[in-house]
C-alpha cells in the first residue's frame, strides 16, 4: 500500500515536472495541392510529389542570440528573397518545418502555381527562403537528408510567395523545372518549455520521497 502510494507521489510529480514541455508542430494543410510528407530523403527525385509536402523537423532547440539568421522574420515583417539581408532569430525554443516541392518526373515542365496552407500549433516567427540560410540551418533544424549544399532551386524563387498570419502559412509555389526543389523553412517559437523551476521542485520532492522510504525500512 506505501509502495503504491509513493509511486503514485512520484508518477504525479514527474507529470507536474514536464507539463513544460511541449512541440510545435504541423497540424493541417488546407489545399489540393499539399500534403503530408512522409519520405526520410529530401534530395532531388527521391521525394517526388506534385503537392507541396510538409514535414516537421527538430523541435524544442534552443539557439543563442546571433547564430541563426533567416529572410523573414516577425514582427519585423520585412520578408527578403536576398542571402545579403538576413536577420537573426532571437535567442528562446524553437522548431522547424519544411516545406517541400519536387514535382513528378525528371523532364522540364511548367506546374503552374500551386496554393496551399499550412496550420502549425505556434506561432511562426521566420522563414528561410534562400539556399544560404535552408543549407546553413540544416545542422541545426533538419531531421532529414537534403538536397546537396548549393544544388540549383532550393529555395523560393521570384515566382513564389507567401504569407504569414500567427500560426499560418500560406505558400505559393509555381514550378518551371522538375529538376529544381522550391522549398522554405518555417521556424515556430515554442510557446510552452521547460521550467527550471518546475524541474528543481521536481528533483527535490524526489530527493524527499527517498529520504522517507529510508527511514521507513529502518
Amino acid at each position: 500500500m506505501k509502495k503504491n502510494l509513493l509511486v503514485g507521489m512520484v508518477t504525479a510529480m514527474f507529470l507536474v515536472g514536464m507539463t513544460g514541455v511541449a512541440s510545435a508542430t504541423l497540424i493541417s494543410i488546407t489545399g489540393t495541392g499539399g500534403e503530408f510528407g512522409t519520405g526520410t530523403d529530401l534530395s532531388s527525385g527521391s521525394s517526388e510529389s506534385n503537392s507541396i509536402q510538409g514535414f516537421n523537423e527538430q523541435q524544442n532547440v534552443y539557439i543563442n542570440d546571433n547564430s541563426v539568421y533567416v529572410n523573414y522574420i516577425d514582427p519585423a515583417g520585412d520578408y527578403t528573397g536576398t542571402d545579403e539581408d538576413g536577420q537573426y532569430l532571437d535567442a528562446g525554443y524553437y522548431s522547424s518545418h519544411i516545406l517541400h516541392y519536387d514535382p513528378v518526373g525528371s523532364n522540364g515542365g511548367n506546374t503552374g502555381n500551386i496554393t496551399v496552407q499550412f496550420t502549425f500549433d505556434d506561432d511562426v516567427v521566420g522563414i528561410m527562403t534562400s539556399t544560404a540560410y535552408l543549407d546553413a540551418s540544416d545542422s541545426i533544424f533538419g531531421s532529414y537528408t537534403y538536397v546537396a549544399s548549393g544544388d540549383a532551386g532550393r529555395r523560393t524563387e521570384a515566382q513564389d510567395s507567401f504569407s504569414v498570419s500567427g500560426n499560418v502559412v500560406t505558400a505559393t509555389f509555381f514550378k518551371t523545372s522538375s529538376t529544381w526543389i522550391d522549398e522554405m523553412r518555417v521556424i515556430t517559437l515554442v510557446s510552452t518549455v521547460p521550467e527550471p523551476t518546475t524541474m528543481l521542485l521536481f528533483g527535490a520532492g524526489l530527493a524527499g520521497l527517498a529520504g522517507v522510504a529510508r527511514r521507513k525500512k529502518k
